[in-house]
């Protein structure tokens, strides 16, 4: 698991991702726009579509859409990787509302890492 200290914020990215962004500069530079788009309040890509093929029951999208799962702010973003052949690659990034001396912590992770 991979860890920065931005400003008031922790950033913490799991071993699986981590790993990922050390071996593919195109999926880095993806989750750093990803990140980017989070900061400015997008919460990415989820859709009653999306939603749909994670078969998610309609409170929890209803909540991923606003942006807000348990407590945290959730947002899911989409990678195409075509490189032999194209598949989609799912990033979450969470952040938790605040640690018990005021950090927040923003976590990149993959779904079945949730």
């Amino acid at each position: 698991m991979g860890t920065l200290k931005v400003g008031e914020h922790k950033l913490v990215f799991t071993r699986e991702v981590n790993d990922r962004i050390a071996d593919d500069s195109k999926f880095s530079a993806f989750v750093w726009k990803s990140l980017l788009r989070f900061n400015r309040g997008d919460w990415g890509d989820f859709d009653d579509k999306f939603a749909a093929g994670w078969a998610l029951n309609d409170s929890i999208t209803e909540s991923l859409n606003a942006g807000i799962l348990q407590g945290q702010v959730l947002a899911g973003y989409q990678f195409t990787n075509c490189y032999e052949e194209c598949h989609r690659i799912v990033v979450w990034i969470t952040r938790n509302v605040a640690e018990a001396d005021g950090t927040q912590v923003i976590t990149v992770l993959f779904p079945h890492e949730y």
